[in-house]
């Protein structure tokens, strides 16, 4: 059981992880339009990067229950 507990999480964080390095390709496109428009682009990118780190995790966790949960349903109803 362990062992998929551990592939699930594998997937969502492997999944998750991919879109976080795509949103911050995005952000270093528009912080590189923030600083042709002259403002300071660390203002900009420091907070956005954080909120973006932290929706990630939360995201994440939510992803892993949800799939797990529905692993082990698949499972019940095959056993049966």
């Amino acid at each position: 059981m362990r062992k998929i507990e551990r592939e699930v999480y594998l997937k969502v964080l492997d999944t998750l992880w991919m879109q976080h390095l795509e949103n911050m390709q995005h952000l270093r496109e528009g912080i590189h339009w923030r600083s042709v428009g002259q403002r300071d682009p660390l203002v900009n990118i420091v907070p956005n990067h954080k909120n973006s780190l932290t929706d990630c995790k939360e995201i994440c966790e939510r992803k892993y229950y949800i799939s797990y949960f529905q692993l082990l349903r698949l499972r019940l109803v095959m056993t049966m």
